[in-house]
């Protein structure tokens, strides 16, 4: 995951509790208020490689083009 976003760990697991919460989907809260840092495309590429890791067959979206 750090590959993805650059955070702090305590945050980093913050992210994963509410990632577990939300069945693999960031509530709308969670991404107002502690990760209003994270783009939409960033919060689709978390969700996708949550989704992988745990098992789901999702494909990761492409990266952002510069």
């Amino acid at each position: 995951m750090n590959e993805l976003v650059d955070m702090p760990d305590l945050t980093l697991d913050r992210l994963f509790r509410f990632l577990r919460e939300g069945e693999g989907t960031l509530p709308q809260s969670a991404r107002e208020h502690d990760f209003r840092q994270l783009r939409e495309d960033e919060v689709a590429r978390v969700e996708a490689a949550y989704a992988a890791a745990f098992g789901e067959d999702v494909a990761l979206p492409p990266p952002p083009t510069p």
